[in-house]
């Protein structure tokens, strides 16, 4: 009895179909990232629901609420001292150029032209400062916020609102400032990690 072999056309993963011209393995890799896209979607419709029902609940908690309205109010009162600063500032040069002219129209014509143009010359300074800090830093930042980091910094929130007297008693700290430093250490290490990725690949 004489045994024939027959040869089986086996496809492979990189092998190119006859009708769509696409290999098995691009047909795996666009169904897996539709899934991944699927799932990315439902995770952040979940983190907008976790994310309302945290805030509303914050509202609620009495330490929590406090101490959010402390920081704002801190923040606040330190931006205006700040601003205040530079403004008297601004306005001790100006009533010194102003001083320089003897003749009160124009001294006081000097003064306000030279008080308007130091406020133009520091709006305009902050905002290229701010702009090219941003510009240089952006791509870092945006590729440290990704949904594990988002999804963590909710169960942050979620710990500091319903454990704030118990955290108080531990650590005596503002609850909000608490939060906002964990966010800034999972979003260092998020950059940490997108740029060991970057040069791991």
């Amino acid at each position: 009895m004489k045994i024939k072999e027959v040869e089986v056309e086996r496809k492979v993963l990189y092998e190119k179909c006859k009708n769509c011209k696409q290999s098995l393995l691009d047909k795996k890799i666009t169904n897996y990232n539709k899934r991944k896209e699927y799932l990315e979607n439902y995770l952040f419709l979940f983190m907008i629901l976790c994310t309302t029902t945290m805030i509303l609940t914050a509202f609620q908690q009495e330490a929590f609420w406090k101490d959010t309205v402390d920081f704002f109010t801190t923040f606040l009162n330190g931006c205006g001292e700040v601003l205040e600063m530079i403004i008297d500032a601004e306005c001790r040069l100006a009533q010194l150029l102003a001083d320089m002219i003897s003749q009160p129209i124009w001294s006081n014509l000097v003064y306000w032209i030279a008080l308007a143009l130091l406020f133009t010359i520091t709006g305009i300074l902050l905002f290229f400062i701010c702009h090219i800090v941003w510009d240089r830093y952006r791509k870092k930042v945006q590729s440290g916020i990704n949904m594990w980091t988002v999804s963590i910094a909710i169960l942050l929130l979620m710990v500091v609102v319903y454990l704030g007297d118990y955290i108080r008693m531990i650590l005596p700290m503002n609850l909000l400032l608490l939060w906002l430093v964990g966010i800034g250490i999972l979003l260092a290490i998020g950059i940490y990690v997108a740029e060991c990725n970057k040069y791991r690949y």
